[in-house]
């Protein structure tokens, strides 16, 4: 999920370079304000036993202001790098949810919770970007505290060595308090993630809602969770706040009781100690950057490891791919092909069924018989748990699915709309059809005339926050966009049970105009939607229970 490394190097280099810059400045800073206050018109510049020059003030300013100049030059390109690698980070994040989504076979899409992928490329997808610009901030800080560390060593080892040791005894002492914030965040993300999802659901239910009048008892319950959420969002924010501030204060005292011991000794010169000073205060400003951007990093963590336990989870569900050629579809064999969703529950048991090319085959039976789980089967959105499918020959599961797709089409039960013009709507992100294309399937689902009469025609924006379209409209838009690859297997889940008897009309119209050019697998309850079948299956319990002749006729090619 990190970053690329290249960029990741480019700007731990910068880091170290600009760093390094600044140690400079500060040396030279705090030698020039003691040999200030000495009334020195020369200065001594001691790396401890390392190196000593002697330079006038002027010489000093100079280097100094060199200093200064070539390390804002380094600002632009590291801020750049930063900026690319939280673009990047996020750029990927998204890439990975939504290839390994569309991977997934549905089996396992279907059992996302409402808004799922909404949340993984909103809110999990930029705490990524997130987290890489707190990454970035400490690998800025991290570099700083140590380049000046290594300088306070080199100017004065023993109370430098001192200072640091106590530093880590103080890391440790108050580790038990970062560990907090950790729990907090984990606690936060949970519960805020419970009330978005019950947020999307009431999104979805609003109708509903006003129309049973139990708008207070949805806030009340709503109430009661965003109460929870803030709750822990309360306990992170004050650990959050209360850990750099500690973290700060007991460094300071360090650096307070390093001052006290070294004033109650005989050190003799302390010329080193303006420059020790000013260069521990920096580093512990580069310490709290860096606790600040830990707690951060901490409150996001959550959000990333859910986000890679669900990429995983997608990948691990990917859809099985076959590689075999299917130029038509004949005949279609069901063999002895069993399903459940949980072992030992099945839901289709033991089906038989042949289908020939041309027939129209109606599905009727209760609620939870097995019909839809039939059409995800026939559609190879689902596997069977045994049996198989053979279609011409070949079973499905091993034909590519590129060339599968060009000869099934799927019509829902209520047609949904893309944000997109009725033209882009019909075409359904498939290249390829020009417009003579688009309005021959539109003709063949009778919705051509209303599409004209429409301000753009065919270039008329539909779909969220467009132009509504009635119930029939949109499943009329719905068979046109499934007829527009002219399929030879077209399926049908209950195209007419929410229509008006115009709109029924008009559809049943359309399946009657296609007998003989495509199979078609209808689930229906309606009687007058059944009349264009060939042979109407009643299942129950999972089996075919009765084969019933339909008052359609059988075209063979």
């Amino acid at each position: 999920m990190g970053p690329r490394r290249g960029l990741m190097v480019a700007v731990c280099s910068l880091a170290v370079v600009a760093a390094i810059l600044e140690t400079g400045l500060l040396f030279l800073i705090a030698r020039l304000a003691s040999g200030f206050a000495g009334g020195s018109r020369t200065i001594a510049l001691s790396l401890g036993s390392i190196a000593q020059w002697e330079l006038t003030v002027r010489q000093i300013v100079l280097i100094s202001a060199a200093l200064l100049v070539t390390e804002l030059m380094l600002v632009l390109p590291l801020s750049e790098l930063t900026a690319r690698l939280s673009s990047n980070s996020l750029t990927r994040a998204r890439d990975r949810v939504i290839t390994a989504h569309l991977g997934a076979a549905w089996s396992q899409r279907s059992q996302e919770v409402e808004d799922h992928l909404h949340r993984l490329m909103g809110d999990d997808a930029n705490h990524v970007e997130r987290i890489v610009q707190q990454w970035s901030t400490i690998v800025v800080a991290l570099s700083g505290v140590v380049t000046l560390s290594i300088a306070a060593v080199v100017i004065a080892p023993v109370p430098a060595l001192c200072g640091a040791f106590a530093f880590m005894v103080l890391v440790v002492l108050l580790r038990p308090i970062s560990r907090r914030v950790k729990k907090a965040a984990a606690r936060f993300q949970a519960s805020n993630r419970e009330l978005m999802t019950n947020v999307a659901q009431v999104a979805r239910l609003d109708k509903e809602i006003a129309a049973f009048e139990v708008g207070d008892a949805v806030k009340t319950t709503l109430a009661n969770e965003v109460a929870v959420s803030s709750q822990m969002l309360n306990r992170l924010r004050f650990n959050q706040r209360v850990t750099p501030m500690l973290y700060l204060d007991a460094s300071l005292a360090l650096v307070l009781a390093g001052i006290a011991v070294l004033s109650s000794l005989d050190v003799g010169s302390v010329d080193f100690l303006g420059p020790l000073i000013l260069l521990m205060v920096r580093a512990l400003g580069y310490t709290r950057q860096l606790q600040s951007s830990s707690q951060t990093s901490y409150e996001f963590a959550p959000y990333i490891l859910d986000l890679e336990r669900e990429i995983a989870a997608f990948e691990a569900g990917v859809r099985p791919t076959g590689t075999e050629p299917l130029s038509s579809i004949g005949t279609i064999e069901i063999r002895e092909m069993s399903f459940s969703y949980i072992s030992d529950r099945p839901i289709l048991t033991d089906v038989d069924l042949n289908i020939g090319f041309g027939e129209i085959v109606g599905l009727v039976g209760e609620s939870g018989a097995g019909k839809t789980t039939l059409t995800e089967l026939v559609l190879r959105l689902r596997q069977p748990t045994s049996g198989r499918i053979v279609v011409s020959g070949l079973d499905i599961s091993s034909v590519a699915p590129e060339e599968w797709s060009k000869l099934v089409a799927y019509v829902p039960q209520d047609n949904s709309l893309i944000r997109a013009t009725v033209a882009d709507n019909i075409a359904f992100y498939r290249s390829g059809y020009d417009r003579s294309e688009i309005e021959r399937s539109a003709h063949q689902a009778h919705i051509h005339d209303e599409i004209m009469r429409m301000p753009q025609g065919y270039d008329t924006m539909v779909g969220p926050g467009e132009r509504s379209l009635s119930g029939g409209q949109r499943q009329r838009l719905g068979i046109a966009r499934a007829l527009l690859g002219r399929p030879q297997l077209l399926v049908l889940d209950e195209p007419t049970s929410a229509l008006d008897e115009h709109s029924e009309l008009l559809v049943k119209q359309t399946l009657n105009e296609l007998v003989g050019t495509a199979t078609m697998l209808v689930v229906a309850h309606r009687p007058t939607t059944l009349e264009v079948c060939t042979k109407v299956l009643r299942l129950s319990g999972g089996v075919i229970q009765e084969v019933q002749a339909g008052r359609g006729h059988s075209h063979q090619p």
